[in-house]
Parts: C-alpha cells; structure tokens; sequence
C-alpha cells in the first residue's frame, strides 16, 4: 500500500456501535473506517474476535469505504503482544485472500492504565513495558506488511510510553477538542466521541486522517 497527503474523514467502530447500516455511512461522505477486529479479554487474558467484526468489515469495504482495523490489548509482555499481533494478521491475510484489501493502518490501543481499581491483568504495567509491548506488536504488524500504528489519547502517549522508542511508528491521536494544541506528529486524529453519523444509532467516533491510504499504489486525485 501507498499513502498520499491528503484529508479523509472516518469513524471507528465496534460491536458497542450495534448493527450499522453500510450503505447509509456510505452515503454520509465517509472516506474510511477502523474497525475493531478483536480484543484481549481484561481478565481472563483470552484473545476473543469481535463479535461485529466480519459484518463491519465487509459492509464497508463492499460500500466503497476504505478500512483499516484496530486491537485492543491486555498484552503484559512483549510475547503477548507479538501473540496478539500474530493473531491478527493471520485473520487480516485470511480476508486478503477472499479479495478484502487492509488499506488504513493496523492499530495497536491500549487503555488499560484507566481501569487502576478494577480487575484488569494488565492495570500495573511499567512505562517500559508498556512500551517493549507496543513495539512487539508494531513491529510483527509492520513485518507482516500492514502498517502499523498506535492509538492513544494526548495525555496517554506523553505519561505511560516512552515516547521515542514509539514516535516512528504511525500514530492516532485521541483528543476531544475542536483544535488541538497537540505538538507532536500525528498520522490521524480522533476528535469526537459523539458525531452523529446515519446508519449508525447513536453517538461513534468521528476521525481525520492525513493521508489517503490506498492499494495498489496508483495515482489518487487529491481532495
């Protein structure tokens, strides 16, 4: 895959979102989707499909919207993480071989440090851990020839990685702001959890990516 410079809207979904009406999302000017395609249980650390994952994917890709796919980890060592990795690509290639081309990055989202009083395996993982976790997995992704990226809110990304072990990698920012004053580099950016899109009931995540990821790398007229 190629990418060009250029602004494309998005939303991310999971199976929280319900079932979604492709067509309609379509219709709205949807450039792209995340998806989630599936998740590491918080407690009993068994890697589980999202149970929306197939229907999502495929209705946007067969409505024209471009996809891409995110995973949310448990991982509390780098060998989970390359796990949760392996897993992921292995369905990804499966998709790639039934003609789903994986356009948009592959993203690695982590959120567990929020969950410090629940139940969760991995709520006391060290900021190096965390980051040799991440790497693992960007790294097994950006191997099995997707590109990888990481998710995280503007506060996450400067106080639980360390940063330059991770800034190489592509990364998608969460801010719930108009503009935000975030001075890093970011590939795409999250800036609502409550747009309004039809054919999905309810509030999704509105994103902005800088770029138009696209397969084969054919010239793309800029927006």
């Amino acid at each position: 895959s190629d990418r060009w410079e250029s602004i494309a809207y998005g939303i991310d979904v999971s199976s929280h979102n319900g079932v979604v009406d492709w067509a309609e999302v379509a219709k709205s000017g949807v450039d792209f989707a995340m998806i989630r395609c599936g998740y590491r249980g918080y407690v009993t650390g068994s890697i589980v499909q999202d149970a929306r994952f197939i229907e999502n994917i495929w209705g946007a890709y067969d409505n024209g919207i471009s996809v891409g796919v995110y995973f949310y980890s448990t991982a509390v060592n780098a060998n989970e993480a390359r796990e949760e990795a392996a897993w992921v690509c292995g369905m990804l290639d499966s998709l790639s071989q039934q003609g789903l081309r994986i356009v948009y990055p592959v993203a690695y989202d982590f959120e567990e440090f929020y969950n410090k009083d629940s139940a969760t395996r991995a709520k006391n993982l060290s900021k190096k851990q965390l980051t040799a976790n991440t790497v693992a997995f960007l790294e097994y992704v950006k191997r099995g020839n997707y590109t990888p990226m990481l998710y995280a809110s503007k506060t996450a990304v400067m106080r639980y990685w360390n940063f330059n072990d991770v800034k190489d990698y592509g990364f998608w920012l969460a801010h719930y702001v108009e503009s935000t004053d975030y001075t890093g580099d970011y590939d795409m950016w999250q800036y609502s959890s409550t747009g309004k899109v039809n054919g999905i009931n309810g509030n999704v995540d509105l994103n902005i990516s800088y770029y138009l990821y696209v397969y084969p790398s054919v010239a793309v007229a800029v927006k």
